[in-house]
């Protein structure tokens, strides 16, 4: 997964802007090689660093914030950086739901920015019948301090769902999927720098 950043650049369209609104801009691209778009979605929000790596790091209250997402957990931590992750993905009906374990490298690169980078991770979970297993990912989370009071997340990925998933579907999923993560985000974070100003830590 150390390759991410750099493979993303290879053999990929320009991003094109699918959605602005309430600070959520989220651009999608089409990259060689994949069926589905890759996104990403940039947002800027009222917080300090400190607080969006413990929000990323709350593997079991992900499922309150991040789009259709349930029954989030760790399922192996192999050092301080590195933390293997499961998560159920409610998908539509006629659609099958989706699984998948990501493997989360977290790391700073600069004092003032984090990254986390994620990838599909095989052999770690045993496969739910009831879901179809995502067996290929590749994405990261970025946070950098802007100094200003503001830190900008940045989410990029493309996934592979498996299986059949009809076009509106996996349109919604690089599109509406991030949007109302990033927004759900952005809303609990400032919710807790509000209340931490109001009543203290």
């Amino acid at each position: 997964c150390c390759c991410v950043f750099a493979g993303f650049s290879l053999n990929a369209q320009d991003w094109k802007l699918e959605k602005n609104s309430q600070g959520v801009k989220i651009y999608t691209r089409h990259i060689a090689g994949w069926g589905i778009k890759e996104f990403r979605g940039v947002v800027q929000v009222k917080t300090t660093l400190k607080e969006v790596e413990a929000l990323l790091r709350n593997a079991p209250a992900r499922s309150q914030w991040m789009h259709n997402t349930v029954n989030t957990r760790d399922i192996k931590v192999a050092s301080s950086g590195e933390i293997y992750s499961y998560s159920v993905i409610d998908v539509p009906w006629p659609a099958t739901d989706r699984d998948n374990v990501t493997k989360m490298h977290y790391k700073y690169n600069l004092p003032k920015e984090f990254t986390v980078e994620l990838s599909a991770a095989d052999g770690i979970e045993a496969e739910n019948s009831c879901c179809v297993r995502i067996t290929r990912m590749n994405g990261y989370w970025k946070a950098v301090d802007l100094g200003n009071g503001y830190v900008e997340i940045t989410q990029q990925a493309v996934a592979d769902p498996g299986g059949s998933i009809p076009d509106w579907m996996a349109n919604s999923s690089v599109i509406d999927s991030p949007f109302n993560t990033l927004l759900n985000m952005k809303n609990r974070l400032e919710a807790a720098i509000m209340s931490k100003k109001i009543f203290g830590d």
